[in-house]
C-alpha cells in the first residue's frame, strides 16, 4: 500500500516544487521592478507559508491537531471522561460496556439520608440528627445478548440497609417520610427470570420481586423522598422493600400506549425471611393486583395513567366489631401529566412542568388511613444549564377511618407537605434537599418539621 500511495505523492511533490520555483522567480522579478514592497511581500508570503499543510503530511492524512486541537484535548482529559460518564467506577476501561453488549449489567446504588427534626412528633422534646444508608447492587442478565434465546431477562438483586431514621422513634408518622427508613438488614431482595413473547405482547415475570417495578410506580413521582408519592400509597399493603415476595406477574402490552399488568404474590412476606417459609407456611395468604396502564402524548407531552384494584387473602379482625374477615381489598388511581414543555417541538425533551395525582380507597373497618389522596407539582430543568435537576411540592393525605376515634382517639387524617430540589451533579450522582411537614401526626393533634438531605451515588 505504501509504494501504491508513493508515486501519486512523489508526482505532487515535484509538481508543487515546479510551482514553488516559478513563483518564487516571479516574486523575484516583481521585486527588483517594485523595491517598494519588497518588506510587505515577504510578510505575506511568510504568513501564507505557515498556513499551508506540508504535502508530506498528506500521506497519512491531513494532521488534525492542527485543525482541531481542542477536540483533541478533551478527548485526553480523563476527568471530563469520568464526571460525564454514567457511573462513579467508569467503564473498566471498557470491560463493561463489553459485558452490558454481550448481555451481562452490573448495577450498584449506594443512597445515604441526614435528617434533623426540627419540631414535634412523638418525642416532642428531643430533636435528633439521623444518618440512614442503604445499598443495591444487582445482576441483570439478557439471553439474546448473551447468545441464547430471544426475549429472556434474568435478575438477582442484594440490598444492605445501615442506621436508623427519624420517623420510628422521633416522629411516629403513619406515612413515612423515608421511604427507605425501615431499619438495618441484609437479604437476598430478588431474583426473578421474565420471559417476552411476541415481540414482547405477552410478557411473564416469576420469582422473588418487589412488586413497586411493576404495580403503582409513577416516573417523576419517585423523586420524592416520603413514601406515599415516592412508591405506593399507604393503605395498600404492595409486596415491596423491604419485604419484596415471591410471586407470579402477566404483563400484556397490546400497543405501545396500553398495559394490562395482573400480579399473585405471597401475602405474609416479611425481609430478612426465606420466601419459601413465608409462601407455603402459615395461613397461606396471597396478595392479588390488577392494572391497567395508559402513556400517552398530549401535543408531545407525555402522560401516565394507572388504574387497579387489590385483594388481600390473609385472615383480618374488623376494629369495631372485632370479627374476622377472611379478605380486604381495595381500589387505587394515579396520573403524572405533563402541563408545559420548554422545547415543544422536541418529542424526546423532558424539561418542563409535570402534575401528579392519586386517589385509594380500603374498608374503613379493616384497614386504619381508608381513604388516601396526594397531589404534586414538579419541574424538571427549571433553571438555566440545569436540565436534569427537579423541583418538587406535593401534599399526601392519610385519612382515617372514623372507627378509630373511639379505639385509640385517633381522627381526620394526617398530612404531609414535602418540598424538595433534586441536583444532578454528575450522571452518576446527586444531592437532594427537602424539607417536610407533618400535620396532625399517625391522627393525633401534633406537628412535627424536619429538613434533610439525600445522596445518591451509581457506582
Amino acid at each position: 500500500m505504501k509504494k501504491i500511495i508513493l508515486v501519486p505523492v512523489m508526482a505532487v511533490l515535484l509538481s508543487v516544487n515546479s510551482l514553488s520555483y516559478a513563483q518564487e522567480s516571479a516574486i523575484e522579478e516583481t521585486v527588483q521592478e517594485q523595491p517598494a514592497v519588497e518588506k510587505v511581500s515577504k510578510k505575506k508570503r511568510k504568513a501564507k507559508e505557515e498556513n499551508v499543510v506540508p504535502v508530506l503530511e498528506l500521506q497519512g492524512g491531513v494532521d488534525e491537531t492542527r485543525s482541531a486541537p481542542e477536540e483533541i484535548e478533551e478527548a485526553a482529559s480523563p476527568l471530563k471522561s469520568w464526571l460525564e460518564g454514567d457511573y462513579a467506577t467508569g467503564d473498566w476501561g471498557g470491560a463493561r460496556s463489553r459485558l452490558e453488549d454481550r448481555g451481562v449489567t452490573f448495577e450498584a446504588i449506594y443512597m445515604t439520608d441526614i435528617f434533623q427534626k426540627l419540631h414535634g412528633g412523638s418525642q416532642v422534646s428531643k430533636y435528633p440528627a439521623k444518618a440512614f444508608g442503604a445499598l443495591d447492587t444487582a445482576i441483570i442478565l439478557e439471553t439474546e445478548k448473551m447468545g441464547l434465546w430471544k426475549g429472556g431477562t434474568a435478575t438477582v438483586r442484594f440490598q444492605h440497609a445501615h442506621g436508623w431514621g427519624l420517623n420510628e422513634r422521633y416522629i411516629g408518622a403513619y406515612q413515612y417520610v423515608n421511604a427507605f427508613d425501615v431499619g438495618p438488614f441484609t437479604h437476598l431482595a430478588e431474583f426473578w427470570y421474565q420471559q417476552a413473547f411476541f415481540d414482547d405482547l405477552i410478557e411473564i415475570k416469576v420469582g422473588k420481586q418487589d412488586a413497586c417495578y411493576d404495580f403503582m410506580t409513577l416516573d417523576l413521582a419517585t423523586n420524592f423522598v416520603n413514601n406515599s408519592h415516592a412508591w405506593f400509597m399507604p393503605n395498600v399493603p404492595l409486596p415491596a422493600y423491604p419485604d419484596q415476595a415471591l410471586g407470579l406477574v402477566l404483563k400484556v402490552n397490546p400497543t405501545e400506549w396500553l398495559s394490562l399488568r395482573s400480579g399473585w404474590y405471597d401475602g405474609n412476606a416479611r425481609g430478612g425471611v426465606s420466601p419459601f417459609s413465608t409462601a407455603f407456611g402459615g395461613d397461606k395468604a396471597s396478595f392479588l393486583i390488577q392494572e391497567i396502564g395508559v402513556r400517552h402524548k398530549r401535543g408531545n407531552m407525555p402522560g401516565t395513567i394507572l388504574a387497579g384494584g387489590w385483594l388481600h387473602t390473609g385472615h383480618v379482625e374488623e376494629f369495631d366489631t372485632g370479627e374476622p374477615r377472611a379478605q380486604t381489598y381495595g381500589w387505587y388511581f394515579e396520573a403524572e401529566q405533563m402541563l408545559w414543555k420548554e422545547k415543544k417541538d422536541y418529542p424526546e425533551d423532558t424539561q418542563g412542568l409535570y402534575i401528579l395525582g392519586q386517589v385509594s380507597m380500603a374498608p374503613e373497618n379493616r384497614i386504619e388511613a381508608s381513604k388516601y389522596y396526594g397531589a404534586a407539582l414538579m419541574y424538571k430543568g427549571l433553571f438555566k444549564n440545569r436540565d436534569e435537576d427537579v423541583l418538587g411540592i406535593g401534599t399526601a393525605i392519610a385519612q382515617f377511618s372514623r372507627k378509630l376515634k373511639g379505639i385509640d382517639g385517633r381522627s381526620g387524617g394526617e398530612n404531609i407537605i414535602e418540598a424538595f430540589y433534586k441536583i444532578q451533579v454528575t450522571p452518576w450522582m446527586s444531592l437532594q434537599p427537602t424539607a417536610q411537614f407533618i400535620h396532625r401526626v399517625n391522627g393525633y393533634n401534633t406537628n412535627a418539621f424536619t429538613l434533610g438531605l439525600r445522596t445518591t451515588i451509581t457506582f
